[in-house]
């Protein structure tokens, strides 16, 4: 029997991308390289989850590293503890590796104290070495009274850091946690800092990244089309639904990717791969879940979403409402890039994909007015 060999599907789940994998994104490395070639210190990159930071963060290590360039990573949502001494003493040592500054002369005791003076002995050991720090997962530093200590130690520490010449530089991922107040974080830090927002593919970005498949079963316009209109250029909603419609048309021995192969798998694209859609949702307060909850159920219907809709569908749903001004709480979500505008105080979901998720996944019992 002759064994037929299947395509590898070249699209990527579940991991950062890097390298050539990495679409769309060279202005943000070009907006990188001019932050690193300034005076500012602090560089925000914003946006939902997703969206490409922790891909960004780690193509600025690869492309970025060289002889007069030392890298930290450091991710704050696995391993570290929350205590300030512990935090200040991981990035200080870790500061003092790249530099091969001799970590014995540092008084670990006094750090919290003499933090500034002594991150500015270790810096100056070294002066042809620019030091880059890479923050993933900002957002934990608002946790939590001690560790929200961690990110004005930085803050605070701007000026004094002025003085090495502009040869250490902070880079802070902050994703999409909407529970607290996102730009209280970024209040903490007014001077010297710029700040990057990364946002979703566009349609031509989109066109890009599926010619991974061209040699082998390429997408039909009409198909790119669903994906972008199903995943509204999501990074990583695209590379699902991609994936998963790539795999169906091998199945089908089909010559191309059709739009009815991309629709015949945007179900089981949401169910197969909803993990990151429940962190997303995990992130928000009650009552930015109970809008989208009803909102999900409205546009499963109507083609978009008001108030008039909105409260029809919540007395349905058997859902008590406890407010009647539903357009300034349409319009966060509008801001926070969940919703987006359909006309005067009409809206939509600004993905379908999380729209589909929204209404197959969660249940009455799990959202609540407040």
């Amino acid at each position: 029997m002759t064994n037929i060999e299947s395509n590898k599907n070249p699209f990527i789940i579940g991991h950062p991308a890097k390298g050539s994998d990495f679409f769309g994104r060279k202005d943000l490395l070009c907006s990188v390289k001019s932050f690193l070639q300034s005076d500012s210190i602090h560089l925000f990159l914003s946006g939902q989850r997703r969206v490409g930071k922790t891909s960004l963060l780690q193509n600025i290590r690869d492309n970025f590293k060289n002889n007069t360039t030392g890298i930290v990573y450091i991710n704050l949502q696995t391993g570290i503890s929350s205590r300030l001494e512990t935090l200040l003493k991981r990035l200080v040592s870790k500061i003092a590796g790249k530099l091969k500054f001799d970590t014995g002369k540092i008084n670990f005791e006094d750090l919290e104290i003499n933090f500034e003076d002594i991150l500015i002995e270790i810096l100056k050991s070294d002066t042809n070495k620019t030091i880059i720090v890479l923050f993933d997962e900002f957002d934990v530093m608002y946790s939590g009274a001690s560790i929200n200590k961690f990110a004005e130690v930085l803050s605070n520490s701007t000026d004094i850091l002025s003085r090495v010449g502009g040869r250490l530089k902070l880079i802070y991922a902050l994703g999409g946690n909407y529970s607290g107040n996102k730009n209280a974080k970024e209040n903490l830090f007014r001077s010297k800092t710029k700040y990057l927002n990364i946002s979703s593919f566009e349609l031509e970005t989109v066109r890009e990244l599926v010619k991974l498949s061209e040699s082998s079963i390429p997408f039909e316009q009409a198909a790119i089309r669903t994906i972008y209109r199903l995943t509204s250029g999501n990074p990583y909603y695209t590379q699902c639904l991609a994936y998963r419609a790539f795999d169906y048309a091998e199945i089908l021995k089909s010559k191309s990717i059709t739009e009815k192969i991309v629709q015949r798998q945007f179900v089981p694209s949401v169910k197969s791969f909803g993990n990151a859609t429940a962190v997303i949702w995990n992130g928000l307060s009650d009552m930015d879940k109970l809008i989208l909850f009803i909102s999900a159920h409205v546009l499963e219907e109507q083609i978009f979403v008001d108030a008039y809709f909105f409260f029809d569908k919540a007395l349905k749903l058997g859902i008590d409402i406890n407010f009647r001004n539903i357009n300034p709480k349409f319009n966060k979500l509008k801001r926070n890039k969940f919703l987006c505008p359909k006309g005067i105080n009409r809206f939509d979901f600004e993905t379908e994909f999380m729209r589909k998720w929204i209404f197959l996944f969660v249940k009455k019992k799990e959202v609540q007015c407040n």
